[in-house]
């Protein structure tokens, strides 16, 4: 399936199984590309209680992982990470 909108092309691209906190869970994915360049690739869970989202580097031109979600202690969680992986942000609410 894939949706083409003002340049962008928005198409899911299947399962995928990826390591949030510990977890391997299984995810369905999607990505967004402008022509034949990938800007963004965002998996989760049907529930949307657990996923990955990545982003271009506008340095390098690369998708890096941006955020996390996850569940802990019951409350819905992000982990937000630079270019290099490095968590920046976390919040739990």
């Amino acid at each position: 399936m894939f949706i083409r909108s003002s340049g962008e092309t928005f198409k899911v691209t299947g399962v995928e199984k990826h390591n949030i906190r510990g977890n391997l869970i299984d995810l369905c994915c999607a990505e967004v590309s402008e022509g034949t360049k990938k800007t963004l690739k965002m998996c989760s869970t049907n529930d949307n209680e657990y996923g990955i989202t990545w982003t271009i580097d506008s340095k390098t031109g690369n998708l890096y992982k941006y955020m996390e979600q996850y569940k802990e202690g019951g409350k819905s969680c992000q982990a937000i990470f630079d270019e290099k992986g490095n968590v920046v942000n976390e919040m739990c609410f």
